[in-house]
């Protein structure tokens, strides 16, 4: 009798405060590489390590939907009120319960793994699914001295690394693929413009942000200013 193939699933977990192109990218690479059949970018209401967010959780959601509206792959879940949680863990264990016969693949930036020790049950996530580390700027040296990739086993493990000529948010600039909102304004002003990477909240950085479709992508539009407000709103909430 042939054996039933399973299928492969990817989780993208976060706030998605906004959801971009960047988010996108990494999806992609991700499916492409481990062949995966279908993302979950799973919407938190709140990330447990941030003070709050800027876009409500109904804005949030229904920003995702209509950015990923072109890759069916992609679909935009939220089920903390299905799960009684907004714990990783706890989604990622009602997804499997849901999901029978399914591969399950935690996509994560490298910075998430260096403090991924401090997410509670962490140590039984590598358990249920196999974690994909995203590099963003080199973190890769910081992660193999962090407490999560000394304990979990590497065949749990992999490091992704993206083709910045394909694969970079600003496909034309050779930027780094960092889509964490907690970097990406350092990220762009100091690579891209050459700035001081300490005052990242400069008006060309809005200017390139805007231009290059990072956040309008897909029929989601955001004017010069929704972008300003938010990046003052990421930088005196940080």
């Amino acid at each position: 009798m042939r054996k039933k193939l399973h299928n492969r699933i990817g989780i993208l977990g976060g706030s998605f405060d906004p959801a971009h192109l960047g988010h996108i990218k990494i999806s992609k690479e991700a499916k492409k590489k481990f062949k995966l059949n279908k993302v979950f970018w799973v919407i938190t209401k709140r990330n447990p390590f941030k003070k709050k967010c800027f876009f409500s959780l109904h804005k949030r959601i229904a920003l995702s939907k209509k950015l990923v509206l072109r890759h069916k792959f992609i679909e935009v879940v939220y089920i903390e009120n299905k799960c009684k949680s907004n714990r990783t863990y706890k989604y990622i264990k009602y997804l499997c319960k849901k999901n029978q016969n399914t591969d399950f693949y935690f996509i994560m930036g490298a910075d998430n793994l260096i403090r991924f020790h401090k997410w509670r049950n962490w140590q039984e996530i590598p358990k249920i699914c196999q974690i994909l580390v995203f590099d963003r700027d080199n973190f890769k040296s910081e992660c193999l001295k962090s407490v999560a990739y000394k304990k979990i086993s590497k065949k749990r493990l992999k490091f992704i690394f993206p083709n910045h000529t394909h694969n970079s948010i600003f496909d034309n600039n050779n930027l780094s693929e960092n889509i964490s909102d907690s970097f990406l304004p350092y990220n762009i002003s100091a690579t891209l413009l050459g700035l001081n990477s300490n005052n990242p909240m400069n008006e060309i950085f809005y200017k390139i942000s805007f231009e290059h479709a990072l956040y309008n992508y897909n029929n989601v539009n955001y004017t010069f200013q929704d972008i300003i407000r938010y990046f003052e709103f990421r930088n005196n909430s940080s």
